[in-house]
């Protein structure tokens, strides 16, 4: 796995799933690593308790410089599970 890039690729993901397209079908994204158990019930349960249409993400959040795509900084969240509105 290329963990070199793991900060470029994520963004990456999150800019081809904010389209107007999916943004008309779906509150919520959740992005999760493939070794990872989601309590979905318990993610359902959080979510209908916070407004989608506001600024939300989930997760423990961590400052990456120097990333190689030339962003210089990025703040992102990190981690197993990612939710984000």
């Amino acid at each position: 796995t290329d963990y070199d890039n793991l900060a470029d690729r994520t963004r990456m993901l999150l800019v081809r799933l904010n389209t107007p397209s999916l943004l008309e079908k779906c509150d919520w994204f959740a992005v999760v690593d493939d070794d990872t158990y989601v309590n979905t019930a318990g993610v359902v349960a959080k979510a209908s308790l916070l407004d989608a249409s506001g600024l939300h993400y989930m997760g423990q959040t961590c400052d990456v410089r120097g990333s190689t795509a030339g962003y210089g900084f990025v703040h992102m969240v990190h981690g197993s599970f990612k939710l984000i509105s």
